[in-house]
């Protein structure tokens, strides 16, 4: 998590609730400790509180005695959730006929990242009550739109060619440039507007890895649907489609470059519809009317809508391993 200047690390316990902050050299920042059910423990306190709302198994404190856990509040008082779930998610459990209950009234073992169901997780991260494999099930729609991808034919290192602004592009991209915008200073402000949309994901996601970009994390998912929602509304949606399309067919000699296009298309296309359904987001240069597309963006992160492939698998964004957002 980035702090002013400077990185602060989150540390989690087995449930992934936030108990410990420190800083880029290792110090103990912040600490906190939580009873089985959520409430924090008066008799850890040193050496500062909590720098993040993110609180009991990582879900955020609204400040009001209840925590968000996205489907419905949670209470660590009373122990129970604030409104009923609308499902049940094991019927063969009969602790998850109680509506209220958290966790199968087992917080020890389990955590219930969505609000629907207790679980736990197994060495691949898939959430476990009862046999009931839910992280599998909701992700199944996306392996089945992953094995019938088709990657866009992406050319070798030698095609790359460098031609607007020192530039590297695809033929590809040259080629929508051209028949969109000529050879004047669109691409300027194109390459402006993707400067942007890494510099604004950096402000939530921090460059851990020192390579100067925002990869396979929640931060390459946001740059990606920010940066296409900027064209979209400086160039319009089918140059955006078009550019963004093309820009996939520019080399990439990773192993799971095929993962990444499917990533990225989909989170380009989310960009797409969130500047389209906000037309007050408007201006030329990429700077200008930004903040209700940086919102708008954050929250399709935060809700689920947008993906992110994290070198292993592939996870809607608020159900990966590392969707921990400040």
């Amino acid at each position: 998590m980035k702090v002013g200047s400077g990185l602060q690390y989150l540390l989690t316990d087995h449930l992934g609730s936030l108990v410990a902050i420190t800083n880029d050299i290792g110090s103990l920042t912040s600490q906190q400790r939580f009873l089985p059910f959520g409430q924090a423990r008066a008799d850890v306190t040193t050496p500062n509180g909590p720098s993040t709302d993110l609180s009991y198994t990582g879900q955020r404190d609204l400040g009001m005695g209840l925590l968000d856990y996205h489907a419905r509040f949670y209470s660590p008082c009373i122990t129970r959730f604030s409104q009923p779930d609308t499902i049940v998610p094991d019927p063969l459990n009969p602790q998850a006929w109680n509506r209220y209950s958290y966790a199968l009234n087992n917080p020890i073992r389990y955590n219930d990242p969505t609000g629907h169901i207790g679980c736990d997780e197994d060495l691949k991260g898939k959430c476990i009550s009862g046999g009931y494999e839910y992280k599998q099930k909701t992700n199944k729609k996306l392996h089945d739109e992953l094995d019938s991808f088709v990657e866009p034919e992406r050319v070798s290192d030698s095609e790359m060619v460098y031609s607007y602004y020192f530039q590297k592009l695809a033929p590809k991209e040259i080629e929508v440039l051209r028949n969109h915008y000529g050879l004047g200073e669109e691409p300027f402000f194109m390459y402006a507007s993707r400067s942007l949309a890494r510099s604004t994901a950096g402000k939530y996601y921090p460059d851990l890895d020192g390579s100067g970009f925002l990869q396979n994390d929640p931060g390459d998912a946001y740059r990606h649907a920010f940066w296409s929602a900027l064209l979209t509304r400086t160039y319009g949606e089918d140059f955006a489609r078009d550019f963004t399309t093309a820009h996939e067919t520019e080399a990439n000699n990773e192993p799971d470059a095929r993962e990444q296009s499917f990533m990225d298309l989909h989170n380009n296309e989310i960009g797409i519809q969130i500047a389209l359904s906000n037309p007050n987001a408007s201006g030329r240069h990429p700077s200008a009317a930004v903040e209700e597309l940086e919102v708008q963006i954050y929250d399709a992160l935060q809700t689920g809508q947008l993906y992110v492939w994290d070198g292993s698998d592939i996870y809607y964004s608020d159900a990966c391993p590392y969707c921990i957002y400040p």
